[in-house]
C-alpha cells in the first residue's frame, strides 16, 4: 500500500475516531428504517456501521469543538486532506455505511457507501478523477491514468493506485457512491443489480437495535488466534483470552443526551453461562484498574523493568487516585499488574467508569460521560 493510500485510510481512521468520540445534536436521529435501508445496500460483511454523516459534520462538530478551535482545525485539516487525496468531500454526504469483511467465506474486502440527497454522484466521481490526475501530474514520472473497467453495467474508476491494489469507486445511483477496494466495490455493485444478497438481516437488526442513535454498528468475531482451552503461556492473561474466545457477535451505538455522550457496546456470548463468566472477568478487570489508577503513570513504550517497578508500588485512597489521574498526561500509560499489559491512561480511566451488566447471553458495557471528557486531546 503506497504512501497516499495510507494517508487516505489514516484520514478515514481519524474520522471514525472523531465519530466515536464526538457526536451529538438536539434533533432526533434517523429512523431505524432509514438506517436499515442504507445498511441493506452493503454486501455480506463481518462488520457494518451506519453514520448520520450530515448531522455529525454540519451540526455536531462546530458545537462540540467551539471551545477547542485547535482540535477543530486539526479535524477540518484531515477532512480537507481526504478531499484532496480522494476528490470526495465528506461534508457533502448525508449518510455513510461501511462494510468490512475479513472471514474466509467472503474474503477480505472493504467498501463504504456514501449517499447525499443533494449531490450528483457522477459529478462527484468526475471531480475525484480530476484530483487524481493532478496528483499524477505532480509526480517525478507521471503515469497514464488507469483505465476504468465496466462491471455489471456500472463503471469502476481508480482513484489511487491500481485497480487490483488501490482505491476505486463507482456510481451506484444518482446520489450514491461506492468507494473502497476492488473486491468491496464490485460486491456492492452485485448487491445493487441483484446478483448478490445483501448483508444478512441479523447484523442489520443488531446495528439498528437501538433506535434514535447517531451511530449504530454490529459484527461477528472471527475465530480466535488461540482456540478456547489452549494456552498462550501468559499466565493470568490466559483466563481473559479463554473467556473472550467465546464471544460470537457484538453490536452497539453512540448517542448524545444533552451534553453527555452515551456509548453502548454489547458482547454476545455463545450461551448464558459464558456470558456470566465473561461479565465476571470484566468486573475483575475493573477492580484491577482501580488498583492501577493508584500507580504512577509510565511513558508509552516503557519496558518490563518499569512495569515491574510500578506493579510493586502501591497507594491508597480514592481521592488520592482521582487527583493523580486528573493530572496524568493523556499520552502516558499505566501498567496492569498480573496481566502483563501496559494500557493508555485515558483507556484506563474510561473503562474504570464503564458499567458492566449481563442480560442473558449479552454482556453490556455502558458509558455515560460529558462530551468534553471524551474529546480527543490535541497535540
Amino acid at each position: 500500500m503506497n504512501k497516499e493510500i495510507r494517508a487516505v485510510f489514516r484520514a478515514l481512521a481519524i474520522g471514525l475516531a472523531m465519530i466515536v468520540f464526538v457526536c451529538g445534536s438536539d434533533k432526533s436521529a434517523p429512523a431505524a428504517e432509514a438506517a436499515s435501508d442504507a445498511l441493506s445496500a452493503l454486501p455480506p460483511s463481518d462488520l457494518i456501521v451506519f453514520v448520520d454523516a450530515q448531522r455529525m459534520l454540519s451540526e455536531v462538530l462546530p458545537r462540540v469543538f467551539s471551545s477547542n478551535p485547535t482540535l477543530r482545525d486539526q479535524i477540518n485539516t484531515q477532512l480537507d486532506q481526504f478531499k484532496t487525496i480522494s476528490g470526495l468531500d465528506p461534508r457533502a454526504f448525508d449518510q455513510l455505511t461501511l462494510g468490512i469483511s475479513f472471514s474466509t467465506t467472503t474474503g477480505e474486502r472493504l467498501v463504504a457507501l456514501a449517499h447525499g440527497s443533494h449531490i450528483d454522484a457522477n459529478q462527484v466521481i468526475a471531480a475525484a478523477l480530476s484530483e487524481a490526475a493532478k496528483r499524477r501530474a505532480q509526480t517525478a514520472h507521471p503515469l497514464p491514468a488507469p483505465e476504468p473497467e465496466g462491471y455489471q453495467g456500472k463503471t469502476v474508476y481508480v482513484l489511487d493506485g491500481t485497480m487490483e491494489n488501490g482505491i476505486v469507486a463507482s456510481v451506484l445511483d444518482a446520489n450514491t457512491i461506492a468507494i473502497g477496494d476492488f473486491k468491496g466495490v464490485r460486491a456492492a455493485i452485485d448487491v445493487n443489480v441483484g446478483r448478490m444478497r445483501h448483508v444478512d438481516d441479523e447484523l442489520i437488526a443488531l446495528a439498528t437495535r437501538e433506535s434514535g442513535v447517531i451511530i449504530g454498528f454490529s459484527g461477528r468475531v472471527p475465530p480466535p488466534a488461540i482456540a478456547p482451552g489452549e494456552s498462550s503461556g501468559s499466565g493470568t492473561h490466559d483466563s481473559f483470552v479463554h473467556e473472550l474466545a467465546f464471544i460470537r457477535q457484538f453490536y452497539g451505538s453512540f448517542n448524545v443526551e444533552q451534553t453527555n455522550a452515551e456509548i453502548l457496546l454489547v458482547l454476545r456470548a455463545e450461551n448464558e453461562e459464558r456470558a456470566r463468566q465473561i461479565g465476571e472477568r470484566l468486573q475483575m478487570l475493573k477492580q484491577l484498574l482501580v488498583g492501577a489508577l493508584t500507580q504512577e503513570p509510565i511513558p508509552t513504550g516503557a519496558g518490563t523493568a518499569a512495569q515491574e517497578k510500578q506493579a510493586r508500588s502501591s497507594e491508597t485512597g480514592a481521592a488520592q487516585r482521582d487527583d493523580k489521574m486528573e493530572a496524568t498526561d493523556p499520552h502516558q500509560s499505566i501498567a496492569l499488574p498480573g496481566l502483563g499489559l501496559i494500557v493508555a491512561a485515558p483507556v484506563v480511566r474510561t473503562f474504570e467508569k464503564t458499567e458492566v451488566t449481563v442480560e442473558g447471553t449479552d454482556i453490556l458495557l455502558k458509558l455515560k460521560r460529558p462530551l468534553a471528557d471524551l474529546m480527543p486531546h490535541a497535540r
